[in-house]
């Protein structure tokens, strides 16, 4: 094995692949990443953690065919401290890898590329394929205003996912972890009909890689269990989620005994200077009290306390609740400064926020109980 490439490129692919490589496991060979020479004058490099699979590809003039596995963590480490420059590296007859760069040398103990497991394929078998096209930018969107409330408790693994709901030319992104949810909607040109829980990891990585140009596409293709994507160089796989996610249509109230509308930026600024306060204090609390046409926000601790006043237009019935601040400041911020309406059953029912102006964000956060 034996090529030549910019230093520049082999960081890049290395810093995007080296994502999917495990924080721990029993297969030692997952811990490596794999290199590839390919007929295309271009490296393929493989990182998974058995769940998660990423390949992406360096462009690279290839003089000997070959593959290796590298110690994943370490060769990327190298890899960052490298002058820029062209690189170049072979494979030595004491199965040592390599690596110059102006007037750096590195070499590394490889292991043969044939102890690294089959990962990222599915079975010819599959059955109940669906591919899903919408534009990048909008997939990524859709990732980054649900994925905050993906559960990272590993006790209910279903709830580490997104649930991917498409049926009737709209497609649902939905994550909750047992204290809030996040649902975004968006109609869709396809007629596709998807359910499926897509692990949190993967789409926060797909996330990372996706462009904000409105005229490039993505194609998610779910076959055998899996979900398998490609954006540019890299492809990303995925092993879905097992298991019956919560209905969550079943759980969003459909009443409301009080409504409130307000600009959701300049709630969010009442919220983050109250939860200044509010995470000195044991539960990290903010307190809502909302009639006469305004929201008074109020926190506190041994620290101090803190008040705030909003104007807001105000139906229904008065109350009190309290939440999780940092609850309620993350749904607020993806909002991004729209006008919202937030709905009140009770003091210990759920609020619901929404636009004021449309219906494709939904999120739902359950208030904590404070003394009358």
């Amino acid at each position: 094995m034996k090529f030549s490439c910019s230093s520049t490129d082999f960081v890049n692919a290395l810093s995007v692949a080296t994502r999917a490589l495990p924080t721990r496991t029993t297969v030692p060979a997952l811990e490596c990443v794999l290199i590839e020479t390919d007929e295309n004058d271009c490296l393929r490099v493989t990182c998974s953690d058995s769940q998660l699979t990423i390949v992406t590809h360096c462009p690279a003039l290839v003089e000997e065919g070959g593959a290796a596995l590298l110690p994943g963590k370490l060769i990327a480490e190298i890899s960052r401290k490298l002058p820029e420059g062209s690189m170049s590296a072979h494979m030595a007859e004491n199965g040592y890898m390599i690596f110059r760069c102006m007037g750096s040398r590195t070499q590394i103990a490889a292991r043969p590329a044939n102890l690294y497991p089959q990962v990222g394929q599915t079975s010819d078998q599959a059955v109940n394929d669906a591919d899903l096209t919408m534009p990048q930018s909008l997939l990524k969107d859709m990732i980054l205003t649900t994925s905050f409330a993906i559960a990272t408790d590993e006790e209910r693994p279903i709830l580490t996912g997104c649930l991917l709901d498409v049926h009737g030319g709209e497609a649902r992104m939905v994550a909750l972890d047992g204290f809030r949810m996040a649902v975004r909607m968006q109609r869709v040109s396809e007629e596709a009909s998807i359910t499926a829980v897509i692990p949190g990891k993967a789409l926060q990585e797909i996330a990372r890689i996706l462009s904000d140009d409105e005229s490039a596409m993505i194609t998610m293709h779910l076959q055998g269990g899996r979900m398998l994507t490609s954006i540019g160089d890299t492809e990303i796989s995925a092993i879905l989620k097992e298991g019956e996610f919560i209905n969550y249509r079943q759980i969003t109230p459909t009443t409301w005994a009080t409504r409130a509308v307000l600009d959701s930026g300049e709630l969010s600024k009442c919220v983050e200077r109250a939860s200044l306060i509010a995470r000195e204090g044991k539960n990290n609390l903010v307190k809502l009290q909302i009639g006469d046409g305004k929201i008074i926000i109020t926190s506190n601790s041994e620290i101090g306390d803190v008040y705030e006043e909003l104007e807001a237009d105000i139906e229904g019935e008065g109350l009190n609740i309290a939440f999780n601040v940092k609850y309620l400041s993350d749904a607020l911020r993806v909002l991004d400064g729209r006008a919202i309406e937030m709905r009140f059953i009770s003091g210990v029912n759920p609020c619901v926020i929404v636009p004021a102006d449309g219906d494709d964000f939904l999120h739902l956060i359950l208030p904590v109980r404070i003394n009358a």
